[in-house]
């Protein structure tokens, strides 16, 4: 594999890392950390190890990335914090990339558990990561917050200082954008509330 197809083969994920580092990065350390440049950093790293994954499949080159994103947000995190050791964010830090991918996930209808069903669910996330990063920035925040993080349609509200009846609009308005950007099997859940 030359340079040209492994620089694509990172650059297809890069939309789904920035989801998933924004969602790792402790909200107090995210006006210091920019998630776009976590994943930047993330890819050149990734670039500079490509020995080890040639051939690999889109779970493979996820996963490899993933763990490159993680060490990387756990160094920046420790530079923010004077290069303290804290176990507790870092077990933290996996656990938001954990429930991050597997909410992405939550999302799509449920894929059959076999090899070729589970690689066809990892290009459904990055299709589906591709088309949250496509939404305008009220939309895409408040899909995030509701169906990445977790939070209530309430807390959502809270977060995005936003009425409940604007971001009930706003999640709408963004399930109903990505489904039509979607194809038909890639397709999202849609539920508010």
């Amino acid at each position: 594999m030359n340079e040209q197809e492994f620089i694509a083969k990172f650059e297809r994920h890069r939309n789904y890392l920035r989801i998933i580092a924004r969602r790792a990065l402790p909200r107090k350390l995210q006006g210091k950390i920019d998630a776009s440049d976590i994943v930047q950093e993330t890819m050149i790293k990734a670039f500079k190890g490509i020995g080890g994954i040639e051939g690999a499949n889109t779970q493979d080159v996820a996963a490899y990335l993933a763990g490159i994103l993680r060490n990387h947000i756990i160094d920046e995190c420790r530079k923010a914090t004077a290069d303290k050791r804290d176990v507790a964010l870092e077990r933290s830090i996996d656990a938001a990339i954990d429930d991050s991918s597997s909410r992405l996930g939550n999302l799509i209808p449920a894929a059959q558990s076999t090899p070729s069903g589970q690689m066809r669910l990892a290009e459904r996330l990055l299709a589906v990561a591709d088309a949250l990063a496509c939404l305008p920035d009220d939309q895409r925040i408040a899909v995030e917050l509701h169906h990445l993080v977790g939070l209530t349609l309430e807390e959502t509200a809270a977060e995005m200082q936003r009425s409940l009846p604007s971001v009930a609009g706003l999640l709408r308005r963004g399930l109903s954008a990505l489904n039509q950007t979607l194809s038909e099997d890639e397709r999202i859940r849609e539920f508010v509330g």
